[in-house]
């Protein structure tokens, strides 16, 4: 799979290029890295990047309508596809050709709760003229390409209105020296292996391992917790579980740097919940898949080895019968590991420090007991995931983790602010403000919500990407600085406005204080180093787990 994306995504580009194709609209993204990076390496397609895909959308159907020929969109996977359908049935009822190009996960990916990963075949139903399902994995001839790319473009032009061309592309998304590739020659043919459930009918035997871990996304696992407090299990709790609920010794918050720096090998993992944030823990679950048992009342969109069909409290009420033989040292081992990663980020956090982990870490300190806080995709919530630790301020946690996507977040905040009498907080970047900025129209309607927003000047999450941050040229079409001031769009929205930066967030007692409507707090990040301070926090862990 080392080139086939690029050089696929390549001869489509170059293809379109010959049939008379000017203009692309281009939202950033990660899966649909090799189209942005084929786009970038040629002059004569006019690339706009726009970050919100339901206007690039409305902003091809405007061209198109103008140019009367099809232009091409290009998104990401998840979310991302689904808000161009306003766009699409548009181009479909008003006979606009529109050519939209959406990158997939692979296909061996779906169904198996892997993260932004949704049904994306057809999708578009009655309102596309033509769907082409396009796999990568496999190997790739240079005619397919050509073939594809004029088929499209001829439906599109000639029976005027919108085409979709969904394409699965599987990792690796970036190329280093993509322009010395000869094109006509993809190689590492692959083909994806399947793995399906086993859905345990009788409950199993857990007496029989010595060193279990719990991994544990679940906002319904205060039981969890308790029902293991007199058993040494390590919990893996992640940050939209009860990490902020209950104080446990059997609680693992910073288990990505244990996984990057030191080889545990458990007998048997107990899984609760969706599928976690962290990739790391991701990869570790994948390598371990037949030590695997996810408990779950409803069997969806996961692909754990084992599955026992029983809601939380069922499955305790057998497996509190058994007899179990737990090897202490076990869990010492991965408690000791837990104490020593959270001492040195403390000591890394105890001066500010320009990083989006610090600022995690301090406003959650801070955000009063029993509030309810809604926590944002992309930076945010891995932020949250890595660097905050257990603490019992019975905070209810919530977010859109269904697909993952920046869109709506406002708005799904705004909602649970409307129902709640609670203190109401939302934790958000500023794509992800500027992409549903148009809900705060409602702030009449809320009793209280503070938006707290992250703004390190366009979406840097895409600097941590393989590859991407060295692309200085082409950088622009993944970040997307907006010229917009926050204050300004708080102000035109009747919207109070406090403006913070890192090494001033030791006073946050305001956080504390009662208003009415909503209030917008906007946190300056200025450096665009976050990964180079990552890898060295991450370094020094490192040191010390040795």
């Amino acid at each position: 799979m080392k080139n086939n994306n690029y050089i696929f995504s390549k001869n489509l580009i170059n293809e379109y290029i010959k049939i008379g194709v000017k203009y692309a609209f281009v939202s950033p993204g990660s899966r649909n890295t090799p189209l942005l990076l084929a786009l970038c390496d040629q002059k004569k397609i006019k690339v706009l990047s726009i970050i919100d895909e339901r206007v690039s959308g409305f902003m091809a159907l405007g061209a198109a309508k103008s140019l009367k020929f099809p232009v091409l969109v290009v998104t990401t996977s998840g979310s991302a596809v689904a808000n161009l359908f306003p766009s699409i049935v548009e181009s479909f009822m008003s006979s606009v050709p529109i050519i939209y190009i959406t990158a997939d996960r692979p296909k061996k990916l779906i169904n198996t709760g892997s993260n932004q990963t949704i049904y994306q075949e057809k999708i578009f139903g009655k309102y596309v003229l033509n769907f082409f399902d396009v796999s990568i994995e496999n190997h790739i001839k240079n005619t397919q390409s050509i073939k594809l790319a004029k088929e499209s473009l001829s439906i599109s032009l000639n029976k005027k209105g919108p085409v979709h061309i969904n394409i699965h592309f599987d990792k690796p998304l970036y190329v280093k020296n993509r322009l010395n590739l000869i094109h006509n020659k993809p190689t590492d043919n692959f083909i994806p292996k399947t793995e399906k459930n086993n859905i345990i009918s009788s409950f199993p035997n857990f007496s029989i391992f010595k060193k279990p871990l719990i991994v544990c996304t679940d906002d319904k696992d205060i039981i969890i917790i308790k029902k293991l407090e007199k058993y040494k299990i390590p919990i893996f709790m992640e940050c939209i579980g009860s990490r902020f609920t209950l104080k446990s010794k059997n609680i693992i918050s910073n288990y990505e740097f244990i996984l990057k720096n030191k080889s545990i090998n458990p007998d048997l993992i107990i899984r609760f919940g969706k599928k976690p944030i962290s990739n790391a823990l991701n990869s570790f679950l994948k390598e371990n898949r037949n030590k695997i048992y996810l408990v779950s009342e409803k069997i969806f969109n996961d692909d754990s080895k084992n599955i026992i069909n029983l809601s939380n409290e069922q499955f305790f009420n057998e497996f509190c019968k058994q007899k179990f033989n737990f090897d202490i040292k076990w869990f010492s081992e991965i408690s000791i590991y837990q104490n020593i990663i959270e001492k040195k980020i403390l000591k890394y956090f105890s001066d500010p420090i320009e990083h989006e982990g610090y600022i995690l870490n301090r406003i959650i300190s801070k955000i009063p007991d029993s509030s309810n806080i809604f926590i944002g995709n992309s930076s945010p919530i891995r932020d949250l995931d890595q660097f905050t630790f257990n603490i019992s301020k019975k905070f209810n946690i919530y977010s859109n983790r269904g697909a993952s996507g920046i869109d709506g977040l406002i708005s799904s905040s705004i909602g649970i602010a409307l129902t709640s009498n609670d203190n109401n907080f939302t934790i958000i970047g500023d794509m992800s403000f500027y992409y549903d900025v148009s809900s705060l129209i409602n702030n009449s309607l809320v009793k209280n919500l503070t938006i707290i927003v992250i703004n390190n000047m366009g979406g840097h999450i895409f600097d941590r990407l393989e590859g991407i941050s060295t692309e200085s040229q082409y950088i622009k079409y993944w970040l997307n600085p907006i010229n917009y001031k926050i204050r300004d769009i708080a102000k035109s929205f009747n919207c109070d406005y406090i403006k913070l930066k890192y090494n001033n967030l030791n006073d946050l007692d305001f956080l504390n204080e009662s208003f009415k409507g909503i209030r917008i707090v906007e946190v300056i990040i200025e450096s665009k180093n976050h990964h180079l301070e990552n890898d060295k926090i991450c370094k020094g862990i490192k040191k010390e787990l040795i």
